[in-house]
């Protein structure tokens, strides 16, 4: 066979392997998700574990932390995303996570799949800087005084 007869072959070897993988990556950690949690809801593991943790901890090589984050991904943004078919990587989700209300779940997710990264971390800071902030009155200050000489520090309540 010549370059150009195997050449076509190949390509279309690869692009198949590459298009059976766009929705492992895409929708992959919302499926591990669904599992873990129908594992852990079902006590599918209490069989042979003592614990939920037990199970992860030999069975998976991901933190407990990871699983639950996961779980919870799953359940709060995986209909939406695949609803929507909005394209945010889990990544980006696990840092959603902590803002996440009753009613802003998709506007998050299109928010982080319509910037940049930076336009993104630099969402992540403004949403982190007013967190708690919206419920609070702002009643109580304190104020810190620091020595200029020695850099001690200490604060007073006004």
């Amino acid at each position: 066979m010549t370059d150009e007869v195997m050449e076509p072959d190949r390509l279309f070897t690869l692009e198949k392997v590459i298009f059976l993988k766009i929705d492992a990556i895409k929708y992959g950690f919302l499926d591990i998700g669904k599992a873990l949690y129908e594992i852990n809801a079902g006590r599918l593991w209490a069989a042979q574990y003592a614990s939920f943790e037990e199970y992860l901890k030999s069975t998976y090589p991901f933190s407990k932390s990871w699983a639950y984050a996961i779980m919870k991904i799953s359940l709060v943004f995986g209909g939406i995303i695949e609803a929507e078919d909005i394209d945010v990587d889990v990544t980006r989700c696990f840092k959603l996570l902590p803002y996440v209300k009753e009613d802003n779940a998709e506007e998050l997710l299109r928010m982080a799949a319509g910037t940049s990264y930076s336009g993104f971390e630099d969402n992540i800071r403004n949403m982190k800087s007013q967190k708690g902030h919206d419920e609070c009155d702002h009643g109580e200050w304190i104020v810190i005084k620091k020595c200029g000489k020695c850099g001690f520090s200490k604060q007073e309540n006004k």
